[in-house]
């Protein structure tokens, strides 16, 4: 096989596989590894995947962060964290959230620490207390929310 179908063969694999679904650059480096596509081919391919958008990495947080959110109940903190793991840029991670509802978000948080509260049953030791919030926190919640939801749904049900 000479290297001009070889290098072809490399970027339609790596096609499809952005193709399948939403991909950031880290995750084709780390395809390229797994495919061991050759060194003097990575540059290129890299390049004409990006060029080509078969992936672009601010394109990734949004749906990512989106995802996260209204799927896993993830909250910023923990979005962040796994972006950032991937090596999104903090200024694309910023633009992600700030297209997040703040309504929204705030319910997703409420009703998260409804479903643990459930769970527990009633809260009536701090020890039970602490688990919910722990919980919140967990999911990548931002303390300051979480306290302000909790009090809230304490105060609704008395």
């Amino acid at each position: 096989m000479n290297d001009n179908s070889s290098f072809l063969n490399y970027q339609l694999a790596l096609e499809r596989y952005c193709d399948y679904q939403e991909r950031c650059e880290s995750e084709v480096l780390d395809k390229m590894e797994k495919l061991q596509v050759p060194m003097q081919f990575r540059e290129m391919i890299l390049q004409n995947l990006g060029e080509s958008k078969y992936y672009d990495d601010l394109r990734f947080a949004k749906i990512y962060a989106k995802g996260k959110m209204e799927y896993k109940l993830w909250g910023r903190r923990k979005i962040y964290m796994a972006l950032k793991q991937k090596h999104i840029k903090s200024e694309f991670i910023k633009m992600a959230f700030e297209l997040m509802d703040e309504e929204q978000y705030f319910d997703q948080l409420k009703k998260t620490i409804q479903k643990k509260m459930s769970e527990i049953g009633i809260i009536n030791s701090d020890s039970k207390k602490k688990k919910v919030i722990n919980y919140a926190l967990q999911k990548g919640y931002e303390s300051e929310l979480v306290w302000k939801a909790f009090k809230e749904i304490i105060k609704h049900e008395n």
